[in-house]
């Protein structure tokens, strides 16, 4: 009798712990949000108007650069423009010129096909790869 009442308990359980996963979340939003802004797209310009910009080497895109908004106070920046192969790896080898060589943290900076991470002398991170036509760059603070 003891297993029975014990086999009964755990198939409650089970069946009601089954129930409680497939209910719907009452509190999740109907709607995407909106962004609070349209990115920012600065014709001519590799660069933004915050400290980040001391950072990046200057480099001349062949596109113009769409900005991910309201960066200035972040830990990180992010920009993308359409590129091709040929100006991702121009733009890697000006940021190995600009001090773009270190591992990041301790480690040898990480170079694959489309793909370059390193870190520079004053700690910024930077991450960029290129991908169905668009070169993607993510700088970290330290």
């Amino acid at each position: 009798m003891k297993r029975f009442i014990s086999v009964l308990f755990i198939i409650l359980t089970t069946v009601l712990a089954f129930a409680s996963c497939n209910k719907a979340d009452e509190f999740a939003p109907t709607a995407p949000a909106e962004p609070t802004q349209a990115p920012v797209v600065y014709e001519g310009e590799t660069k933004i108007p915050n400290d980040f910009a001391k950072q990046l080497p200057d480099f001349k895109f062949s596109s113009e650069i769409t900005v991910t908004p309201n960066y200035d106070e972040s830990l990180e920046y992010v920009f993308s423009v359409a590129s091709n192969e040929t100006e991702f790896k121009a733009y890697v080898e000006a940021l190995k010129k600009a001090g773009f060589v270190n591992g990041y943290p301790e480690q040898a900076p990480v170079s694959d096909d489309g793909y370059y991470k390193a870190s520079n002398a004053e700690k910024y991170m930077i991450e960029v790869t290129f991908f169905g036509g668009e070169l993607t760059a993510t700088v970290t603070r330290p």
